[in-house]
This record gives structure tokens, sequence and C-alpha cells, in this order.
């Protein structure tokens, strides 16, 4: 409902709020070293979304990434529907890029991204950040990695002496979890590739046997086809006719000498007669 909690919660509001580029700068460069940081210490994510993320401009390394156990619980992603239908989107790392990608997007310009991809930007985007959304939003090819979008202009920050980077340890068996976690993501991202090819090639087939030249074609052969039949019906009648008069005629001559009945007691053998 309109009054629900989640409703006030997620629900839009009259009032969007963009991010300015020195904001985006200083968000995106963070959100890209956390990602960077999972996937450097073979862990997962593949939730990139801005409800996901925890900030505080106050503050200079705030960015925190919330539900990174959905990756180990197999929920799928909020943007699975979209990069479904991009071919070269393999693991759950291009997952977060193009995810970092409409993200971006909605940094900029307060709402989310209607498509999945964008070749035309809005002007209300600062033109660096159009940049980094033209080698993301690409209709094929291969997608940056996250330490060449950490190379980027656009995110060269400097922190503060009190930013530490250090390494996670995983053991034998976590390791081999996260292998696991990975393996299945990306079996399920194959299959979701296959069933939308089928599903657009079974629509393709659809729509053009639904097209009025289809249908005129089809519509052709059906009356090729049945004239073809009652042509066919037209000439067995034609030989059944034929073949009947040929078998009811007579001959004359046959007709016209009735046969005689011999009596009783007369012989057929002409031999045994005596004179």
């Amino acid at each position: 409902p309109a009054d629900g909690y989640y409703w006030k919660r997620y629900g839009p509001t009259s009032s969007i709020r963009r991010c300015d580029l020195h904001q985006i700068r200083i968000l995106g460069c963070q959100i890209l070293e956390a990602l960077y940081f999972l996937y450097e210490n073979n862990l997962v994510y593949g939730h990139l979304h801005s409800g996901n993320i925890l900030f505080d401009f106050e503050q200079t390394q705030s960015i925190k990434l919330l539900d990174i156990t959905n990756a180990i619980a197999g929920v799928s992603s909020k943007y699975r529907c979209y990069y479904s239908n991009l071919k070269y989107i393999h693991t759950l790392e291009q997952c977060d890029i193009y995810a970092f990608g409409r993200l971006l997007y909605e940094l900029s310009t307060g709402e989310e991204c209607p498509i999945s991809l964008y070749t035309e930007f809005p002007s209300i985007i600062p033109y660096p950040v159009q940049e980094i959304l033209s080698k993301i939003f690409i209709p094929s090819g291969t997608l940056p990695t996250l330490q060449q979008l950490l190379n980027e202009p656009l995110f060269q920050v400097t922190y503060s002496s009190g930013f530490e980077r250090f390494q996670l340890k995983l053991n034998t068996k976590a390791k081999e979890a996260f292998d696991e976690i990975i393996r299945k993501a990306r079996e399920r991202l194959e299959n979701d590739h296959i069933k939308i090819k089928a599903a657009q090639r079974h629509l393709k087939i659809s729509n053009h046997l639904m097209s009025d030249e289809e249908k005129l074609r089809r519509r052709r052969e059906r009356q090729t086809k049945a004239l073809e039949k009652q042509l066919n019906t037209s000439s067995n009648s034609t030989d059944t006719s034929k073949s009947l008069q040929n078998s009811i005629n007579v001959d004359p001559l046959q007709a016209a000498s009735p046969s005689k009945v011999l009596p009783a007691n007369t012989s057929v053998d002409n031999t045994s007669d005596v004179p």
C-alpha cells in the first residue's frame, strides 16, 4: 500500500538529489576500491546497487557494501534481467562492473537507468562520467577491469594517511567454497544467455510467421494445394466413369444367339449315337 512501511522507505519521493562531480569521484573511487579488495582476495559480490551502499559525506572513508552474503546464498542480483541480455558478461566481477556503470548514472541523474544500455547520455551527466559510462555501456566487446577503472583520471583520489589496505587470507576450504560459488554463478549466467537466445529466436520465428507476407504466402500455398486436389479428384472421377462404361459393353453377336437347353435324355457325346 501507498502508506505502508516499504513504500515509505523505498518508494519514490518528490525530491530528487543528485551528486556533483566531486561527490561522484569520491564515491566512485571508494566503491571501486571495495570491489577490488573483494575480488583481489578471492571473494565475490555480484549485488552492487544503490540500496546496498552506506556512505556519509562528513567522513572520508565511509563507504560500506551490504548484503555480501547474497552471493553465498545464491540470491539473484537486482540487475540480472539487464546483464543477462549482454553476451560479454560471464562473471560476477563483470556483473559488478556493469552495475557500477548503472550506479554512476543514478548518482549523476538521481534516477535509475531505465534501459540496459545507453548510447546517448543526458546532458545533466558530467562529461568525465559520460566517458566512463561509454566504456561500460557497450553493445559488444570487453568490459574494463576494476583495475583499469581505478586508473581512470576521474577516480584518482588521494586518501588521508589513516587509510590502510590489508590482505585477507582464506584457508583452503574457504577458497574451495568460493571457487564453487564462482563456478555456479558462471553456469547460471551461461544458462540465462542460452534461454534468452532461444526465446529471442522463438519470438523472431513467431513474428515472421505472423507477418503479412508470410500469411499471404501460406494462403497461396493452401489455394494451390486445394486446386491440385480438385484437379486430381476430377481426373480420378473421369477415369472411373470410363472404366465403368467399358465393363458394361456386351458383344452384339453373343447377345443375338441365345443358348439352347439340352433335353434331359440327350447325351453330350455324339460318337455314342447308333444310326
